[in-house]
């Protein structure tokens, strides 16, 4: 007789082993495998969806898709990746916040030498390589500094 909690029913196994039942109880939610498709693909679709709403502002309002594309999104969606792994302690996290900061910086760099390029009436290729070689120097200072200094780790490697 139904006592009124979980009900067990068996379904055939996954073909390895014919004949034998997997047990299944109906009412448990199955939320693990709904968990493994939003911490693979959530940041993709998130990001795919930025690029459409940016894409979309533009045409409305260059200013409002300017301000939506340097929103902080990549860095939601980072640590979102991350807390999402297992076994991630509190030290891991911090040093990858660390890390960002400093990426921050970097990005910030990068658009100013961006800008002042612009205002010189460089073209886009050199506007990217102006950007990224600024971009690359500072990293790679960092670096330097990090492995001569041997203070608190800007990058964990």
């Amino acid at each position: 007789m139904y006592d009124g909690g979980p009900s067990l029913r068996t379904k055939p196994g996954d073909g390895a082993s014919l004949g034998q039942r997997t047990v299944v109880r109906i009412g448990e939610p199955f939320t693990e495998p709904m968990r493994e498709i939003l911490e693979r693909f959530g940041p993709v679709a998130a990001s795919i969806l930025i690029i459409i709403v940016i894409a979309v502002l533009r045409e409305r309002s260059k200013a409002f898709a300017a301000i939506a594309a340097t929103m902080p999104m990549n860095i939601t969606l980072a640590l979102w990746l991350i807390y999402s792994a297992d076994g991630t302690t509190q030290t891991e996290v911090v040093a990858f916040v660390r890390s960002m900061a400093f990426g921050v910086f970097a990005s910030f760099c990068w658009l100013l030498a961006v800008w002042v390029g612009a205002r010189a009436g460089l073209r886009l290729g050199w506007l990217l390589l102006i950007g990224y070689g600024t971009w690359g120097l500072l990293l790679g200072a960092a670096v330097l500094i990090q492995s001569l200094l041997g203070g608190p780790r800007i990058l964990p490697f």
